[in-house]
């Protein structure tokens, strides 16, 4: 084993210090600052260890734990699976149209029948759970998206009722207070 590691990291100094530090360490490290990257660097190098920093909510974490309980790959989390050898076995990450076709199993099983893609999950995960339902901080939704600029990530800013009712919620309770 010849102890390659990639870091993933977007803030800069955080990236220059674990490769700094990783490198003094003996190890041979690859940095990079966004998926793309990651995945572009993993496929190459094919590294012993990633390092990065994945923020998940704890629902989700949770599922992950238990989908992974399912196959106990020592690398990917979603390994591609041949005929011929076990989920442990698996040398490679599924690849994009497989997870494309599970999506739309799934869309046929469940009786939508919405035209979605696996992106249409971004969306709606930006859209519903981050911005208009949940009120995250735009800025932190873009760093969750790898967004560069936050005028890209303002799409998902889009009003719907929710969002309305929240806002009107908020000034009447303001000017409820002055007149206190």
């Amino acid at each position: 084993m010849s102890n390659k590691i990639l870091v993933v990291e977007d803030e800069p100094a955080l990236q220059e210090t674990l490769a700094y530090n990783l490198k003094k360490e003996g190890y041979i490290v690859e940095a990079v600052g966004n998926g793309r990257a990651a995945l572009e660097s993993a496929r190459r190098m094919k590294p012993d260890l990633i390092v990065l920093d994945i923020m998940l909510p704890e629902a989700s974490l949770l599922m992950l734990r238990k989908y992974w309980t399912t196959h106990r790959n020592p690398i990917w989390l979603f390994p591609s699976v041949h005929a011929s050898q076990s989920p442990q076995q698996a040398s490679q990450f599924m690849h994009e149209t497989g997870v494309q076709k599970a999506f739309r199993a799934a869309l046929r099983e469940s009786g939508v029948k919405k035209d979605a893609t696996v992106h249409t999950l971004r969306h709606s995960y930006a859209t519903h759970l981050l911005v208009l339902e949940a009120g995250v901080n735009l800025r932190v939704i873009q760093g969750y998206l790898g967004h560069a600029s936050p005028e890209t990530t303002a799409i998902y800013t889009h009003l719907t009722f929710a969002v309305h009712a929240q806002a009107s919620q908020t000034v009447n309770d303001l000017i409820a207070q002055l007149w206190l």
